[in-house]
């Protein structure tokens, strides 16, 4: 690594360090944005720029330009408070999530996903999409280890991502995985869960089967079975 990358790392992360100590320190902040219980000062000039939904609200001429407070009472503080995370360190996740429950993890990386159509945060919808996609990967493959366990923490994010269309484009990354599991067994279709949701939502009904025609066309092939987006190995 040349050291003009390194330099430019490590500014990176001194960048991210001082950022991340004005968002837990608050100082300075000129702008309050609350959201159920949860009541926290930002500064204007770090998150309006990212942002056309903030730019509007608090450097134009409605009424919270003259307040500096603004109320989200529609959304779910938590994934709120990741959003405004992610406009200072540019990453939303944090230590704690790596000890945490890995549904939990693929529902934060989509419900992040959706609110970039509404606070118009085109970066954050980038990150959380290739996030989203690791995880998939993730999860698919663990077909040999606790594969029920799993299969299900896949089936269970199905409804939020077949219903929202903004969600699109991370259905095929969803189906893929669960491919993995039908293609290593295919009893698993027999799952009360897979069959309530496979009549439910023909399109995730269209895009597993798909997927599962692409995985097997790869064996006969002997091509692992890359896609645009999702590697197949470990599948």
């Amino acid at each position: 690594m040349s050291s003009i990358r390194v330099e430019t790392k490590y500014a990176a992360e001194e960048l991210a360090r001082r950022f991340g100590s004005l968002l837990e320190s608050q100082e300075n902040a000129d702008v309050t944005i609350v959201c159920g219980h949860e009541r926290r000062r930002y500064h204007s000039q770090i998150i309006c720029p990212q942002s056309d939904f903030f730019k509007a609200a608090f450097w134009g001429k409605f009424l919270e330009g003259n307040t500096k407070i603004l109320e989200l009472p529609d959304d779910n503080p938590m994934f709120v408070r990741r959003m405004m995370r992610y406009f200072y360190l540019l990453d939303y996740e944090d230590d704690e999530d790596r000890k945490r429950y890995r549904y939990f993890m693929l529902h934060l990386h989509v419900e992040l996903y959706l609110l970039r159509d509404k606070y118009v945060v085109e970066g954050l919808k980038k990150v959380a999409a290739a996030k989203f996609r690791h995880c998939c990967h993730q999860f698919g493959s663990k077909v040999k280890s606790l594969p029920d366990f799993y299969f299900g923490c896949l089936l269970e994010i199905v409804p939020l991502v077949y219903t929202a269309p903004q969600a699109r484009a991370l259905r095929p990354s969803l189906a893929e995985a669960i491919a993995c599991y039908i293609d290593a067994d295919l009893s698993v279709m027999r799952h009360e869960r897979f069959k309530e949701l496979y009549y439910a939502h023909p399109d995730f009904a269209y895009d597993t089967m798909t997927a599962g025609m692409v995985r097997a066309h790869s064996h006969h092939t002997g091509c692992a079975g890359n896609r645009k987006g999702w590697n197949a190995k470990g599948c």
